[in-house]
């Protein structure tokens, strides 16, 4: 049996064809307005478990989620986080939030682990949470994970073309996520 053997182009290829198909099957998935329970009927004091979703391995993406845990440990001070991430640099670089109860890890290449990365879905489906929180709104896993994740509240951090306008920082990836939270 011969392997089929990728070179950099082809797996460049792949991977964008991949991009593009996750995308327009995720694209449809999620709006801030999803739960069962509206945003203005939470009580800060009820929320306690919280799932912040960054599937993504880099450390430059990594540290820009530090503005938004620290937003959402000032807003919600009774409650504990679980990070939805990939890689294993979050629990390096993220160790100083006493508060971030686990790390939900993605493993870097799914398709050599694939029993890791479906039981990754199983537990993220398995448990319960106050609040779940897609990071980045361009995330199809993020947005599989928080569609998946139980929780009465779902925030998937939509673009807000209003704020566009009045936030001229509004862009900044680790700004836009903190406005649109603000907003919700």
């Amino acid at each position: 049996m011969k392997l089929l053997v990728l070179n950099a182009d082809s797996k460049k290829k792949v991977n964008t064809i991949r991009k593009r198909l996750m995308k327009s099957i995720t694209n449809r998935i999620g709006s801030s307005n999803e739960g069962t329970v509206k945003p203005e009927a939470i009580h800060v004091e009820e929320i306690k478990k919280i799932l912040v979703c960054r599937p993504n391995s880099r450390l430059g993406n990594q540290l820009l989620i530090t503005p938004l845990l620290q937003e959402l440990l000032d807003t919600f001070p009774n409650a504990h986080i679980d990070l939805f991430v990939r890689g294993g640099v979050a629990p390096v670089v993220l160790k100083n939030y006493d508060r971030i109860d686990k790390y939900i890890m993605l493993p870097p290449k799914p398709f050599k682990s694939l029993f890791s990365y479906l039981k990754v879905w199983f537990k993220i489906r398995s448990a319960n949470y106050d609040l779940v929180i897609n990071a980045v709104n361009d995330s199809s896993s993020g947005k599989i994970a928080t569609k998946i994740a139980k929780a009465p509240v779902k925030f998937y951090s939509d673009t807000d073309e209003h704020l566009k306008t009045i936030h001229d920082d509004y862009s900044h990836i680790a700004k836009t996520t903190i406005y649109n939270f603000r907003e919700f």
